[in-house]
């Protein structure tokens, strides 16, 4: 269907809703394409919206009118173009349908758009990674669960290295999410399928916002600060801890084949029964008679197989492996943090948090956990809101941002979210949302937590406190020093004559 054709250039909608000369009122060169269809035409005037976070899902709204019968399904790509440039991608996720007032013959369709990233929220992962970086953990990710529906590694920038990361069948998005937390990276799937995993700073924005410069609306600027989950002193409850090799010994008695140990079994390493190593195996996986004896993670002993001899009265079994134990507790203290609090509020200075996570591995994974916490949420933030109608910047960029009078000095600040609506022929208005410090998170995440309220904390005789102080919060220095080692996170700005900045 041609570009300001169809039902809007007649009669009821040649005025009002649309403009009176029957084009639509988008701006010359927009296009947004459904599957094969381009429905640029069905498209109520200046109502496309788009809403981008960072570490977030990016949705696009299309109010349509249609009389020809035309009907979007589910799961359909969307493709939206300025110019003949990708501007935005992602897939049918909600499809509203209603008639309009008084009339049977036009259907209003409210057509609800997720981008690429939801393809992270439908496939699971199960894998265990160790003494890697995060940027290897995603490629391996993509490329075994993700690249069969288009997605690519292209974007992904090595990272920090991460000691351990236990993924039991959790969604593609929550593991990309960990190792946001864990690394201080920021992670999305860009409008052409690509995974972009990088660091702040490595993309800088086209120009500042400052009082010299006119480019943004000045009475819709705010800068907030809040106490809200502010923590000085964080603790990570997780799941159990594993102990290092240890030894249990026990005397049969010729008619018992279970042998107990003293903790549930995390790694078998050797059985020995009157000196002599024995064959091991895992109990209902491995074939009946080809192992003498069998364990299963996580239970406690081992037992004989019964295709093997009874062994004889007062035979002394040595059992060697790693068992769990706990849950462990792990509080980690940042130290200038509490001295600001203090000098501040006088008291304590201390503001507390827990966190649980009952599928964390090790003690190292639980300090790593409540690290990256500890890190994002130690800081008292600025959030700058404003609105600028220059095309240019994009979520995930850095932009300098000096408004002394909102308490804002000549400040990098992170952009973590952009709303962009069409106002007018070939103009759109962007609402700008960047924080000073990290992401604290979204509004997926909050729901996530707020939902989950009711998972109690578990303490246990077992539990084990490993208390590590913090002198100060360095790990974003080494994000910035891994850049050096990759290729840079680059904003190509002004491609066309929309501006738009796309992230490669």
């Amino acid at each position: 269907m041609p570009f300001g054709s169809g039902p809007f250039g007649t009669v009821p909608f040649g005025t009002g809703a649309r403009i009176s000369s029957g084009q639509v009122a988008t701006g010359a060169g927009f296009l947004v394409r459904i599957g094969s269809v381009d429905v640029t035409p069905y498209l109520q005037a200046n109502s496309w919206s788009v809403s981008e976070e960072l570490n977030s899902r990016d949705t696009c709204e299309l109010p349509l009118f249609i009389s020809d019968g035309y009907r979007p399904k589910l799961g359909e790509r969307v493709l939206v173009l300025f110019g003949n440039v990708r501007y935005w991608a992602g897939l049918v996720h909600d499809l509203d349908f209603a008639f309009l007032q008084g009339r049977t013959d036009w259907v209003q369709i409210r057509v609800q758009c997720v981008d690429l990233t939801a393809i992270a929220d439908r496939l699971t992962v199960n894998e265990v990674y160790e003494n890697t970086t995060g940027g290897a953990i995603i490629r391996h990710i993509i490329g075994k669960y993700l690249a069969g529906d288009g997605i690519s590694a292209d974007g992904v920038q090595e990272g920090p290295p991460i000691q351990k990361a236990v993924f039991a069948r959790k969604f593609a998005a929550a593991c990309f999410d960990e190792i946001r937390d864990l690394t201080g990276y920021h992670w999305t799937i860009d409008q052409y399928g690509v995974m972009q995993y990088f660091p702040k700073f490595a993309s800088i924005a086209p120009f500042e916002i400052s009082d010299a410069n006119a480019v943004f609306l000045a009475d819709s600027s705010r800068v907030s600060r809040t106490l809200a989950d502010y923590r000085n002193v964080q603790y990570a409850i997780g799941g159990q801890g594993i102990t290092d090799p240890i030894t249990d010994y026990w005397e049969l008695d010729g008619v018992s084949r279970t042998v107990p140990t003293g903790y549930p079994i995390a790694e078998l390493i050797e059985v020995k029964a009157a000196g002599l190593s024995a064959t091991t195996g895992i109990r209902g996986v491995d074939d009946e008679g080809s192992k003498e004896w069998l364990w299963n993670k996580d239970q406690i002993g081992i037992t004989q197989d019964q295709a093997f001899a009874v062994k004889p009265t007062g035979t002394r079994v040595e059992i060697r492996y790693r068992g769990r134990y706990g849950p462990i507790t792990t509080k980690l203290m940042s130290a200038p943090a509490i001295a600001e609090r203090q000098a501040i509020e006088g008291g304590t200075g201390r503001y507390e948090y827990v966190d649980q996570d009952s599928q964390l591995d090790g003690l190292d994974v639980v300090i790593a956990k409540a690290r990256g916490a500890l890190r994002r949420f130690s800081t008292l933030d600025a959030q700058l809101e404003f609105m600028v109608d220059q095309i240019g910047l994009a979520v995930g960029q850095t932009v300098t941002v000096n408004l002394p009078a909102l308490d804002v000095a000549n400040m990098p600040m992170l952009i973590t979210a952009m709303e962009t609506h069409l106002v007018a022929v070939d103009r759109r208005r962007h609402r700008v949302t960047a924080v000073t410090g990290e992401l604290k998170g979204t509004y997926y995440e909050f729901f996530d937590k707020f939902f989950n309220r009711g998972v109690p904390v578990t303490i246990s005789p077992d539990d084990v406190i490993s208390e590590v102080a913090i002198a100060q919060d360095s790990i974003s220095l080494s994000d910035l020093i891994t850049v050096t080692t990759d290729t840079g996170h680059i904003a190509v700005c002004g491609v066309d004559d929309y501006g738009y900045a796309e992230i490669g």
